[in-house]
């Protein structure tokens, strides 16, 4: 029921090099019939056949050599580098690992724990050269001396073995025969080179296989990281129990090399003789080693007394909430101050139902909830009134006014004329002033937010009273809630008030710019209306050219208009704008009453056509005829000709003519004539028609657009960022009087108060119980209109630089884990889900429980509890609802529903330790229960194991019978031999016709170490709980 997970590939085994050329084939510790040239003795042999090729001249020679070459083995090893250890399962020193499980050791060599082994695999099988064992204090005894190179352990029985048994043949170790179950390579990839994701590899298929590793070994090419091999230990584990984790040579030449044992003494033993499973040689050569084990790494945990995920989400049961959670009695008969009923029946004797922030879901048929008023009748009113009056009088005696209507009569707490102390001489006897004597009387929330001093109690009476500000402060069951905020605010002001001027540093330093900006608004803007606005449209465009090229009118920029324009782009030039300078020399050389030179005048005509400019990039006709490069070529002859005075006729003194060079002559004659022609207007393009402008319209548009009255505040205020703080008119720059924000969700506030004012009766609620509740927005306004009021009293009292309208809380729930569906920015996301709307924005007439800002809040968000011990181990937990369905071409009365696609994410989250979790839905009860007479499928709730470690192990109970499926493999069905499990050929089975299926294809226990792998790998739980279990 669960999304489709990475894919995992596990192999039996690997091999790299020589060692792949091994000829004896595992025995499985089976020694009983020998091959025909006997067992190899303590190093494995392979035969290797040497070629020699020689070639002189014209001759070739052939021959080869033939020799037993000894592989390095177990009995070679006195040590490992520790870095080829990545990975340990549980890690070390873990105290609370889950006993159902495995410990494993993982290594980042892929062949690693098979380079070694002295055999070749038979049937897929081929064990390790180091198996893994994990052992009780009580069952091994460090040994003091070091043997050889490794540390060591001397190994005892377990108490369950029979009295005599030795440590080498104790069942703490598994059965030397199934280590080769008990290792395998793990790729993080899918060796299937269709890559189909549903699809699993037939052992038995050759053809498959073969794909298979030449798949894998492309893989690992491209990547090595991707695999690494790995050796479980499949030891049954004990609740609350210390367990040491050794990794120990399999073989009884690695046992002896790693406790310096003589090359003579390994090389007795057969090369396949497991470490352990019987006892030790004994005799005197052996004697020293007898029940001795060295390690290669080890590490320790403590296992706890919860199982895995599995086992504590099976304990969740789904159940209907007792309908008491949430509320609690409430006598409001006896208030003290006076505040009583009036004559007549009171409503339910005086006893409201007081409401927690989460309540039992509405159901169709349920009777309204107690409204507000809560009653109509006359007593009730009264009630009502004189709490009323008694809530205004801190107003009346501040003003010393007493309505003639109130309960508590005038001058109520009997000022008169001072008779004692004895009068001084010449100083009159006065009354006390009630002003002077201040008197503290209930406090009228929300008084600064609503800007109301008193209540109007003729409100009462009229019975427009059915707003926020009254029901906050005159229902009893509200006001309790409003006062539990307040409560808050005064038992951490100091904490608070710590963090308020923490942000005030911000507020200070935004002060200085926006007084600097205040003095720079007013300098500016009396510039401004001095030299610029008042000007004409001319001489506005002269002084704000550069501007106009950031300043949009319409569309476009004013430069750009201008620019396209009939007006020429030489009067935007600098070299112009100082020419036509009032004091410039042209100027004042200039006929100032004419009309093309007077300023303010020539831009407008250019622009409205009035007078035409010549083309800014004229044409000729004349360039095309005559090239340009030619007319230069001519200017060049002439320049560079050498006149000399032999080219002209000699002249004598007083003569009247002289006779000049005729070639001279011709050529200027050219010259002249090809300029004239270039001149000609004939050959000239007429100017081209470019759109009229109006110069006033876009001065005005500049000036507006450069007024320092806007520009300088927007630029100050682009450059202050504090949260909460209001940006004055556009026209305004004002000192912040910005107010602290507090991000924490306040829940925890009303919680550390008191379980029992958050959300009374919770204890109702069974261990292991998944239920539903719905959020109750009135009580939470409530709670923050109390927390917020209270801080801006607070605020006051220490003179911090702001008013008291100020919303510092608006966050109830915690929101920090909302999932970001609709690619929101972090900010939009953050006030999305703010439980509540700044309370000064609130309107006068409406309802408290009306002013959440999440969509949907006010009529109740669908809440998720869970109570149990699986958020303590599991605290990362994935919980989320998801779409039901009905599968085509069912009974929509009476079949199961399946998991649609779509998903619905928590909005908020709470926590009441040590083990109820709340999730708040964007649903409502009746979307989450359905309707199968309407095909209204409904939801599921879904509580979701987070893909990550891989884990290994059966579940911790369960029945003893045959599973119907390798996922309900369970310590009481699964084969057991001591206190391993038995990995011989299909000791446990189940269901031949689908429970022994793992991705479509047929998985056998005691096949291979990859079938073993797979039955006990613990795939992530889904858990799917449908609403109308939880929903009345």
């Amino acid at each position: 029921m669960s999304d489709i997970l990475p894919k995992y590939t596990f192999l039996p085994w690997m091999r790299r090099g020589l060692s792949t050329k091994l000829v004896e084939e595992e025995n499985f510790n089976d020694f009983s019939s020998v091959p025909a040239n006997g067992w190899a003795l303590g190093r494995s042999e392979i035969a290797i056949r040497v070629n020699i090729e020689a070639k002189k001249g014209e001759t070739e020679l052939q021959d080869h050599i033939d020799q037993n070459i000894e592989l390095i083995g177990s009995g070679d090893i006195i040590g490992i580098d520790q870095r080829i250890v990545i990975k340990t399962e549980p890690r070390n020193w873990i105290t609370n690992f889950e006993p159902n499980n495995f410990p494993y050791i993982e290594f980042y060599e892929e062949d690693f724990p098979w380079r070694y082994s002295p055999a070749a695999s038979k049937s897929n099988k081929l064990r390790p050269w180091l198996s893994l064992v994990v052992l009780k204090e009580s069952e091994f005894k460090r040994d003091s001396i070091l043997f050889g190179k490794l540390p060591s352990i001397l190994v005892n029985a377990a108490e369950t073995d029979a009295s005599g048994t030795t440590g080498a043949a104790s069942s703490v170790f598994p059965d030397p025969s199934q280590v080769w179950a008990w290792s395998h390579v793990h790729l993080n990839a899918n060796v299937d080179p269709n890559e189909n994701p549903n699809d699993a590899l037939d052992p038995n298929n050759e053809s498959q296989l073969n794909s298979a590793l030449d798949r894998f070994r492309s893989l690992l090419s491209a990547n090595p990281d991707q695999a690494v091999a790995r050796i479980i230990c499949p030891r049954k584990l004990e609740t609350n129990t210390a367990y040491y984790c050794f990794l120990i040579p399999t073989y009884e030449a690695g046992r002896l090399a790693g406790l310096g044992a003589d090359e003579s003494l390994i090389a007795l033993h057969e090369a396949q003789k497991a470490s352990f499973g019987s006892d030790h040689p004994s005799d005197t050569d052996h004697q020293l080693y007898v029940d001795h084990f060295p390690y290669y790494y080890e590490w320790q945990f403590m296992t706890g007394d919860v199982g895995d995920f599995k086992s504590l989400v099976k304990k969740l049961v789904p159940r209907e909430v007792d309908r008491r959670v949430g509320k609690r009695e409430m006598d409001i008969q006896k208030p003290g101050y006076g505040v009583e009923h009036g004559a007549g029946t009171i409503h339910n004797k005086g006893i409201l139902m007081l409401e927690g922030a989460l309540l039992p879901p509405r159901v169709t048929d349920e009777p309204e909830r107690e409204p507000y008023p809560w009653s109509s009748e006359q007593p009730d009113l009264v009630y009502m009134e004189r709490l009323a009056h008694l809530i205004n009088l801190s107003e009346d005696l501040r003003k010393a006014t007493f309505p003639p209507d109130q309960f508590y009569q005038n001058n109520p707490f009997g000022y008169s004329v001072a008779s004692e102390p004895e009068p001084i001489e010449d100083e009159p006897i006065e009354p006390e002033r009630i002003e002077d004597d201040p008197i503290i009387t209930p406090d009228l929330y929300g008084r600064w937010h609503a800007l109301e001093d008193t209540l109007d109690v003729s409100a009462l009476a009229s019975k427009k009273n059915n707003t926020w500000l009254f029901e906050s402060n005159l229902d009893p069951r509200s006001r309790a809630v409003t006062g539990l905020g307040v409560k808050h605010v005064k038992n951490n002001q100091e904490k608070l008030m710590d963090k308020a001027w923490g942000q005030l540093g911000e507020v200070i330093e935004a002060n200085r710019k926006l007084k600097w900006g205040q003095l720079s608004k007013q300098i500016t803007f009396a510039g401004f209306k001095k030299h610029i606005a008042p000007q004409k449209p001319e001489q506005v465009n002269a002084m704000t050219a550069k501007l106009c090229k950031r300043v949009k009118v319409g569309s476009t920029t004013a430069h750009k208009q201008i620019k396209d324009s009939a007006v020429s782009n030489a009067t935007q030039s600098f070299a112009y704008r100082k020419i036509e300078r009032p004091q410039s020399p042209l100027m004042k050389r200039l006929d100032p009453n004419s009309s093309i030179f007077t300023q303010n005048s020539l831009r407008v005509s250019l622009g409205n056509a009035s007078l035409k400019a010549v083309d800014k990039k004229p044409f000729s006709n004349g360039q095309a005829l005559i090239p340009l490069n030619d007319v230069n070529e001519n200017v060049n002859t002439i320049t560079n000709h050498n006149i000399t005075t032999a080219m002209y006729s000699t002249m004598e003194p007083g003569s009247l003519s002289f006779v000049p060079n005729i070639e001279s002559e011709a050529r200027f004659q050219s010259a002249v004539q090809t300029y004239k022609n270039y001149f000609d207007g004939v050959n000239w393009q007429g100017v081209a028609t470019a759109p009229t402008i109006n110069l006033a319209d876009i001065a005005d548009a500049v000036i507006s657009k450069i007024d320092p009255r806007f520009v300088i505040p927007k630029r100050i205020y682009d450059g202050i960022k504090l949260p909460g703080y209001a940006i004055p008119p556009a026209d305004k720059i004002e000192i912040v009087m910005a107010y602290p924000k507090f991000q924490d969700p306040m829940y925890e506030a009303a919680r550390d108060l008191g379980v029992d004012y958050l959300i009374p009766n919770l204890d109702l609620i069974p261990d292991n119980s998944i239920t539903l509740l719905e959020s109750n927005q009135k009580f939470i306004e409530a709670f923050m209109l109390g927390v917020n009021h209270e801080m801006g009293r607070e605020l006051l009292w220490r003179e911090f630089p702001t008013d008291q309208r100020g919303s510092y809380f608006q966050q109830f729930w915690d929101s920090m884990d909302a999932v970001n569906t609709d690619s929101n920015s972090a900010v939009h996301l953050a006030s999305k889900n703010l439980d509540i709307e700044e309370i000064h924005q609130w309107e006068t007439d409406t309802r408290l429980g009306t002013h959440s800002k999440r969509p949907r809040a006010d009529s109740g968000l669908l809440v998720l509890v869970i109570r149990g011990d699986l958020f303590k181990k599991y605290p990362d937990t994935v919980i989320y609802a998801r779409k039901a369905k009905f599968k085509e071409g069912s009974d929509h009365l009476k079949d199961p529903r399946e998991l649609a696609t779509e998903k619905n994410y928590p909005v908020f989250s709470a926590e009441i330790e040590p083990d109820i979790h709340f999730f708040g839905f964007d649903l409502d009860a009746e979307e989450a229960k359905g309707d199968r007479e309407a095909s209204d499928p409904g939801w599921f709730f879904i509580i979701q194991e987070r893909p990550g470690e891989v884990r290994f192990g059966v579940d911790m109970a369960g029945s003893a019978s045959e599973p119907a499926a390798w996922n309900e493999l369970n310590q009481n069905n699964a084969a057991f031999k001591g206190q391993h499990l038995d990995a011989r050929d299909d000791a446990v089975t189940t269901d031949p016709v689908s429970g022994n299926i793992i991705n479509e294809k047929v998985v056998r226990w005691g096949f291979n170490s990859t079938n073993m792998a797979q039955i006990l790998y613990q795939n992530p739980v889904l858990l799917a709980v449908h609403g109308d279990e939880m929903v009345p």
